[in-house]
């Protein structure tokens, strides 16, 4: 199997401008963001707004990015306004299809959320962990009767009905006796309250990986 990681895409800052002019009409500048497997660009148009040019990795489903775009569509019909909104091609696509090293890779134009991520918040207040936990009980309900076929994935581990199996898996790769005990009771408490109630809880679409690189803070 191919590694994602080797089929990540590798445009220049110079590439991200043109994509921009000739598929969205802007003229910008544009800055290379950190990505673990697809690229990202920060693009800064002349009227001052600024947008995220994501190029998507060559082995990435494309319906996966489309059930992606879904999402941020409901969220936006929804008036969630700290999510960010896809911008459509000049020619009133989704997509942009980018050809560059040899491949074809799916480009989407998003809106920029200005801030930064919790990581680099030195106070992480009650306040702050309060107004975090509402914005993703928001989005939860937002999703609430959402679906997609891309995103039933199977042993996907960033499913929580998979914890078990997740745990099964890697905790022979955990050396600290302290924190393979705390798993034990983790994987015993799933085992007896929450597998056998499964089948009886309703599921919906969620992030499920809201952690603190992952969050953008806007100072008021």
């Amino acid at each position: 199997m191919t590694s994602m990681i080797a089929q990540s895409p590798d445009l220049s800052c110079d590439q991200a401008c043109k994509i921009a002019q000739e598929r969205y009409s802007l003229l910008v500048t544009a800055q290379i963001l950190p990505s673990e497997r697809d690229q990202n660009f920060k693009l800064r148009a002349e009227d001052g707004r600024v947008f995220v040019l994501k190029i998507a990795n060559g082995e990435e489903d494309r319906s996966f990015l489309e059930a992606q775009n879904q999402v941020m569509a409901r969220l936006q019909q929804r008036h969630i306004t700290y999510c960010p909104e896809l911008i459509q091609t000049r020619s009133g696509t989704d997509f942009s299809d980018v050809d560059a090293n040899g491949s074809t890779y799916a480009g989407r134009l998003i809106t920029w959320l200005p801030g930064e991520v919790l990581a680099g918040c030195k106070w992480h207040g009650p306040e702050l962990l309060r107004h975090l936990g509402a914005c993703v009980g928001e989005v939860n309900s937002a999703l609430k009767g959402f679906d997609h076929a891309a995103l039933h994935r199977g042993d996907f581990p960033w499913d929580l009905r998979n914890a078990t199996a997740v745990i099964d898996r890697y905790i022979d790769q955990v050396e600290d006796s302290q924190i393979r005990r705390k798993l034990d009771a983790v994987r015993a408490n799933l085992s007896e309250c929450v597998v056998p109630r499964l089948p009886h809880l309703e599921q919906s679409v969620i992030h499920n990986d809201a952690n603190d690189h992952n969050v953008i803070v806007q100072h008021p």
